[in-house]
């Protein structure tokens, strides 16, 4: 009898407070139990075949009959078919045991049992075969609490209807009977005397009461679950859903590690986390809660979930489309940009080519006039004479200056717009003083660095932390330090060009126009402030 009223009630075991104690905690720490869920069923498949293991080998009827008790109750919160088979055992033993304790006992373990497996009128027709003015105390308190059970699941599953408050005025009637009935020490006195609060709308006594009560329980007891779910309830009829989603995750986490399969907490906190707009955790608890109602065969738990779960799919589904057009939106941006700045380079590369060439060229012609004016000193007329014309070479000088820096400001606008104004230049003076105008690697090194300047701008642009993620790479010791007003230096520039794919040293010195060896002593010395070895440090620069 003891063992069946336990059952019924709530169990008060030693406080040992191993949840978390505020609604982001509590969603962290039940995501950590969802994870391993599969380590609880395993320990409770575990201990039920140890009870059966026990039930094979029993003695006689009445061990069996126990054993039998034991094994339907420990199956009602994990699968119901399972849990039936059991209660038909008790039956079939209660009745001949021919005790009528034995059998009121077995009946009311038996619609327990089809209340679960939302089998109402096979389970209101057992209650209504019970004579329950013959029970015993403990008896009748299961009876009427079986009974408060019955109607709690008729006014759910005809929530909106016009029966809805009937069934909800009757569940009343034999709740406050249960509680009547209930003694001060009785382990289920408290929450029956909380439930009759709330139904009177006393939210703040009951919270009091429950949370005191809470505070006795160990989280891995299965009455933890139940009193966190009322406290819930009460926090929802107050619209405080903070609190409501914290007492709710923490009735869900109590369900997971004691492997309840038919449970009620997951679902309805999945349903809030969906109105708060958190559709990935949503989604994953109500998959969970759908797996736990389908394996446990509990009716009402299927319906509860089946009713908001095409809403949670279909706004998780939408989710998904979006994310994956956003990353669909961002590769493209990505491709375009890495287009554009390809085509820059190698237009870049070909105008390069072009100035180093009449550079060559300029600095030839100049040699030439050097050795002239050597010549004319052995003369003061040859002198006077290479002055005058020094003199109309530097007029001519001045004017192609001006000329060479005009056209400068247009190559800044258009790489291919200068070419042209440089051809028709050539076309139309003096090509040796030309040449020597081109010589000058001011306007070069102003559009590199305008260049480069461009390029670090739009590389930090698509990786912001690049620098700091490439700084992990090294020794603390061997930290690279940027001069003030530098975004990239010449070594992080280098990196850059091999994050970006340019791991060849030729590519990287046309485009930063060093040479080959200095490319790759740039690259030896910074990987010798690395903190792995060589391969390791370029796969993880094209990682970054």
């Amino acid at each position: 009898m003891k063992h069946t009223f336990l059952a019924l009630c709530l169990l008060i075991l030693s406080f040992n407070n191993l949840y978390p104690n505020n609604y982001n905690e509590a969603l962290l720490q039940l995501d950590k139990l969802i994870e391993n869920r599969v380590l609880y069923h395993d320990k409770f498949e575990e201990r039920i075949s140890n009870i059966k293991s026990l039930y094979s080998i029993a003695p006689n009827n009445e061990s069996k009959y126990t054993l039998a008790r034991q094994l339907c109750d420990i199956y009602s919160s994990y699968n119901i078919d399972s849990a039936t088979i059991y209660a038909d055992l008790v039956i079939d033993y209660a009745t001949s045991s021919k005790k009528k304790e034995f059998i009121d006992e077995a009946s009311i373990i038996m619609a327990k049992t089809y209340l679960l497996g939302g089998m109402f009128t096979e389970a209101d027709a057992i209650l209504n075969n019970i004579n329950s003015s013959g029970l015993s105390d403990i008896l009748l308190l299961a009876y009427y609490t079986e009974r408060t059970t019955q109607y709690r699941y008729l006014s759910k599953y005809t929530s909106g209807t016009n029966l809805e408050p009937i069934y909800n005025k009757t569940r009343i009637t034999y709740q406050d009977s249960a509680f009547n009935i209930s003694k001060e020490h009785y382990p289920g006195y408290s929450l029956l005397q909380a439930e009759n609060l709330i139904d009177k709308n006393k939210l703040e006594d009951a919270i009091l009461i429950l949370e005191k009560q809470l505070n006795k329980y160990d989280p891995k007891d299965r009455g933890y679950a139940f009193l966190s779910y009322t406290i819930s309830r009460a926090y929802a009829m107050q619209s405080n859903l903070d609190k409501q989603k914290e007492y709710l995750a923490l009735s869900a986490s109590s369900d997971i590690y004691n492997a309840v399969r038919e449970n009620v907490a997951l679902h309805e906190l999945a349903l809030l986390l969906f109105q708060k707009g958190d559709i990935n955790r949503a989604y994953k608890y109500i998959k969970v809660a759908l797996d736990d109602a389908l394996f446990s065969h509990a009716r009402l738990r299927s319906f509860e979930v089946l009713k908001v779960m095409p809403v949670i799919d279909l706004a998780y589904e939408r989710l998904k489309d979006k994310e994956k057009r956003n990353l669909i939106l961002f590769s493209i941006v990505a491709f375009t940009l890495v287009t554009v700045l390809l085509v820059s380079l190698f237009f870049n590369k070909r105008q390069n080519n072009k100035l180093i060439l009449a550079n060559k060229n300029v600095k030839s012609i100049n040699e030439a006039l050097n050795d002239s004016n050597h010549k004319l000193k052995d003369s003061h007329i040859a002198i006077s004479e290479a002055n005058m014309a020094l003199g109309k070479v530097n007029a001519m000088q001045g004017e192609y200056i001006v000329k060479y820096l005009k056209m400068c400001s247009s190559y800044i606008g258009s790489i291919d717009n200068y070419r042209l104004s440089l051809l028709k230049k050539t076309a139309s003076s003096n090509t040796a003083q030309l040449l020597k105008i081109l010589k000058s690697k001011e306007v070069v090194d102003k559009e590199l660095q305008s260049f480069y300047n461009d390029f670090d701008k739009a590389f930090l642009d698509l990786h912001p932390d690049f620098i700091a993620k490439f700084q992990t790479l090294l020794r603390d010791d061997e930290q690279i330090i940027l001069k003030q007003g530098e975004l990239l230096n010449t070594e992080l520039r280098i990196f850059a060009l091999i994050r970006l794919g340019i791991t060849e040293s030729s590519q990287i010195a046309e485009f930063l126009r060093y040479s080959n060896p200095t490319i790759y002593n740039y690259r030896t010395k910074v990987r010798n402030k690395a903190k792995m070895d060589r391969e390791a440090f370029d796969r993880a620069v094209l990682a970054l």
